[in-house]
């Protein structure tokens, strides 16, 4: 969900992506935000576990 619009429903991700920091997959690691490309600002970001059946 990003600002109450879903963007993603039961995609699998097969590996890490291109710019990914880390080469070992892990199902908890750290949010990491991206924003030095231009005018970006971050605020009211909350981040709640799901869990799957």
């Amino acid at each position: 969900m990003h600002n109450g619009v879903l963007i993603h429903e039961n995609v699998e991700v097969t590996g890490p992506t291109r710019a990914s920091h880390f080469t070992d997959e892990k199902p908890l690691g750290p949010l990491m935000l991206q924003g030095d490309h231009g005018p970006v600002a971050y605020r009211n970001i909350r981040l709640r576990l799901v869990t799957l059946p």
